[in-house]
């Protein structure tokens, strides 16, 4: 399943809203969005999001955050919520198509706010992308270590931007009022609409045309809404904050290496195998390949990171009977990179303009084999590497760990003329050389 617009706007078929059943979550808030380290990121946001059920197939409770807790924002600033109550939810993804229509009777997210206000106040959905911008910013200035977010980005000035935009008819160059409450401070009326005006100004950095500059801002939103049978008890709309690369469809690999297509199955590679083509993208002249060999026993931390507790490498006889991907070979039209696979290390490159590799942060190795995230380390490292906006990959290393690596692999076009080890288990993907290219 490769990532669409359909994709991106309803996280996925699970959550699209032109599903005649509706997929319904729990979830519990809690007192004043402090600083958590079970939250990423781990900053101060006006309320705590817990996600608690459904815990199966949940695309919220997953390898990125198997807590389930994300930062919230409120949406409405006419009602109120419980803090440590329990409630059921819809989700909708900000750039769900129906979140940004504005009539009533089509956008579920305006039903259920006048429902519940009974025609107190209004709720504007006409700058969704100035809430992007505005979370995607507090995101990239944030300090994680501070018990308070830096500057203008403080939580108080963020929230208040928030309910200006959606409360307010504002338009650019914006000198109106704030929308603000006494649950929130904010520095001063200045720094609050230097955000609102910024947000405005770039907006169109979101806009649902532009999907793959998404992947440069990958903080994205959604709309938790009360169900109606919940309308009685719970008023408030909040906006929970999420990862682009938390809720798209994506295959993966890490491990011995272990491989997820992008179908769903799960595969080991053979040990036999020396070179792998994981992806072939023919049409736009996308190739990936992966070295893979054993690791001698001596090549190998002291200490190593196993499933659920740290242990003596020579106490664990399964790190020298597998395979690891030793090297990755990316190659786009003329230009190709080879990449270490322990350090990240980027070399040999050859003409790179189109391929862009950015160091990001990491909570940890994310375990394919356990299906659970690994405690950090100091060798864990992570990067994105952008391919002409076609094709996204997160790799993460810890060589302090059994399974060293995980990859992320996101299509961001059709995938019908797509082969290789990560969209299906098949012996043909199977090369002779690092730079082969399978067409």
């Amino acid at each position: 399943m490769s990532i669409s617009k359909d994709d991106i706007n309803n996280f996925n078929c699970l959550f699209s809203s032109d599903k005649e059943t509706e997929y319904k979550f729990n979830i519990e808030f809690t007192s004043g969005g402090t600083n958590s380290e079970n939250k990423t990121p781990n900053i101060k946001s006006y309320v705590n999001c817990i996600i608690t059920q459904p815990n199966i197939d949940n695309p919220l409770i997953n390898e990125l955050n198997p807590t389930g807790t994300y930062n919230g924002w409120c949406a409405d600033i006419y009602d109120s919520i419980g803090i440590g109550v329990s409630y059921d939810v819809n989700i909708y993804s900000i750039l769900d198509p129906k979140i940004l229509n504005t009539s009533d009777e089509i956008n579920p997210l305006l039903k259920q706010f006048y429902m519940a206000n009974e025609g107190e106040g209004d709720l504007y959905v006409n700058h969704l992308g100035a809430v992007l911008y505005l979370v995607n910013k507090l995101n990239d200035t944030c300090d994680e270590t501070e018990t308070e977010n830096e500057n203008s980005c403080k939580c108080g000035n963020i929230q208040s931007a928030i309910w200006t935009l959606l409360s307010c008819p504002v338009e650019f160059p914006y000198s109106g009022f704030i929308k603000n409450d006494s649950s929130v401070s904010v520095t001063s009326i200045g720094d609050v609409l230097g955000l609102i005006n910024n947000a405005l100004q770039n907006e169109e950095m979101y806009s649902l045309e532009d999907i793959p500059l998404l992947f440069e801002h990958p903080v994205m939103c959604a709309f938790l809404v009360p169900t109606t049978n919940q309308i009685s008890s719970f008023h408030q709309i909040i906006l929970l904050q999420c990862q682009l690369d938390q809720i798209t469809t994506k295959c993966s690999s890490g491990g011995d290496p272990h491989i997820q297509t992008l179908s769903g199955e799960k595969y080991l590679l053979n040990d036999d195998i020396k070179f792998i083509n994981l992806l072939s993208d023919v049409e736009n002249q996308i190739f990936i390949n992966a070295q893979c060999d054993k690791i001698a026993l001596n090549n190998f931390e002291k200490f190593i990171y196993c499933k659920d507790r740290i242990k003596h490498k020579k106490k664990i006889p399964s790190l020298t009977n597998f395979t690891y991907f030793r090297k990755l070979y990316i190659k786009y039209k003329e230009e190709h990179l080879t990449l270490n696979m322990d350090d990240l290390f980027v070399y040999n490159q050859h003409n790179v303009k189109n391929i862009k590799i950015n160091q990001t942060n990491s909570d940890g190795l994310f375990s394919i084999v356990h299906n659970k995230l690994y405690p950090k380390n100091d060798t864990t490292r992570k990067i994105s590497v952008n391919i002409s906006n076609k094709i996204i990959l997160y790799v993460t290393s810890d060589i302090k760990t059994d399974e060293r690596h995980f990859i992320n692999l996101f299509v961001n076009h059709a995938k019908e003329n797509l082969s290789g080890a990560m969209i299906e288990n098949s012996l043909k993907n199977k090369i002779n050389s690092l730079t082969e290219v399978k067409n």
